[in-house]
């Protein structure tokens, strides 16, 4: 019987026995890590930036690019552009389509930020997660750029905005 005489002493013993198992603190999904696991390409893009493939060349990258479609948009499209403005700089470009934030902070936390040191990591992402609330969305990047300091002590960490977007940006 739960009002019974003794009870209190043995709900309180069971209460800090499932206290750490079941944290009263609940996190927004933006900030609990997460992976793309089920998609080969994924895990492939990962392997290719944990071997430092970074455009042939060996050594440790002067320059990093870390996050989504922003980040990766370095390799592709913006890839002229940063031979002009970065020049022979070693660069490492560890973006991913599609990664959302809770990705990067798991790739920050166990993947690619640990497997080389670098000069300067820039983290360029978000938008993915552009519809998220803004505060969500700003406690979620400082756990990456946390993450990121941990992992590149020696280098600086830039944060580049996102980009406008719509047709009246």
């Amino acid at each position: 019987h739960l009002h019974a005489p003794g009870n209190n002493v043995w709900v309180k013993n069971i209460t800090n026995l499932i206290a750490p198992v079941f944290p009263t603190e609940v996190k927004p999904a933006s900030q609990i890590p997460a992976t793309r696991f089920g998609e080969l390409w994924w895990k492939d893009r990962i392997y290719e930036i944990r071997c430092n493939t970074f455009e042939g060349k060996t050594g440790r990258p002067n320059l990093v690019f870390f996050g989504d479609d922003l980040a990766k948009g370095w390799e592709d499209q913006g890839a002229e552009a940063a031979k002009e403005a970065f020049g022979t700089r070693r660069r490492l470009v560890a973006g991913i389509d599609g990664d959302s934030l809770p990705i990067l902070l798991w790739r920050a936390k166990n993947s690619s930020l640990s497997s080389y040191r670098a000069g300067y990591i820039v983290i360029h992402a978000g938008v993915v997660d552009s519809e998220l609330p803004e505060d969500e969305f700003v406690d979620a990047f400082k756990l990456i750029f946390t993450e990121a300091k941990g992992k590149q002590s020696g280098g600086k960490i830039i944060v580049l905005a996102l980009p406008p977007r719509g047709a009246e940006p």
